[in-house]
């Protein structure tokens, strides 16, 4: 029984996750002001006018909050890309000297030969979220260091007829998107950890972490 664990929790747990956000999806699309995303982007947008409206005096103000923004999407790349580097070494070294067994074997683990596969594929899926998230928190960095230039636009120039406060909202907007896509792949990097440990550890890492995602995700 614990060798056919893998064959039904792990794709309960996953379906389980994908049912959840897409109901957040439909949510976000037909009520936005309902979700937090949605209620932040209007204040966002509301602040950019506001800081556009009196360069002169609220430049120095803006730039300043978009870096402690642009601070950290930079510390979740950081913090990414380091894990994402560990796992690569632990799991070089558990294969190296044989500790992997003790491991792998508990939770439901089983101990099959294609134990090797599903590790290969537990790897892969844990590295690409890492990598997912630092992609996605450099995006956020790079269109976050735009509107820092944007911003500040002087309301005279002839570029101002381009660079509106609508555009450079639309800028910061994409900016937090993405910052937000490269949290939401660290918060799936938990179940695919513990998935490691067997498949029960992540059908109730999956069961508890929605009910979190929930409070996150809706006002």
């Amino acid at each position: 029984m614990i060798k056919d664990w893998d064959l039904w929790l792990v794709p309960l747990g996953f379906a389980t996750l994908a049912t959840y956000h897409g109901y957040f999806l439909y949510i976000y699309k037909t009520q936005p002001l309902l979700t937090v995303i949605g209620a932040n982007h209007v204040g966002r947008r509301a602040w950019v006018r506001s800081m556009m409206a009196d360069v002169e005096k609220k430049g120095v103000l803006a730039v300043q909050s978009l870096r402690n923004s642009m601070m950290g999407s930079i510390l979740w790349a950081s913090v990414a890309i380091l894990l994402c580097s560990g796992s690569v070494a632990f799991i070089n070294t558990s294969y190296s000297y044989g500790i992997r067994k003790p491991v792998f074997e508990s939770f439901g683990g089983g101990k099959t030969k294609q134990d090797e596969t599903t590790m290969s594929i537990k790897v892969t899926l844990l590295l690409g979220c890492f990598m997912v998230c630092f992609f996605c928190c450099m995006q956020s960095v790079r269109f976050l260091n735009q509107v820092s230039f944007f911003i500040n636009t002087p309301g005279e120039e002839i570029l101002s007829k381009f660079v509106t406060p609508e555009y450079v909202a639309s800028l910061f907007e994409k900016a937090c998107n993405f910052q937000a896509a490269g949290s939401r792949s660290f918060y799936f990097t938990i179940p695919l950890i513990l998935w490691i440990l067997g498949p029960v550890p992540l059908a109730m890492a999956c069961f508890v972490i929605i009910p979190f995602l929930y409070h996150l995700d809706m006002k």
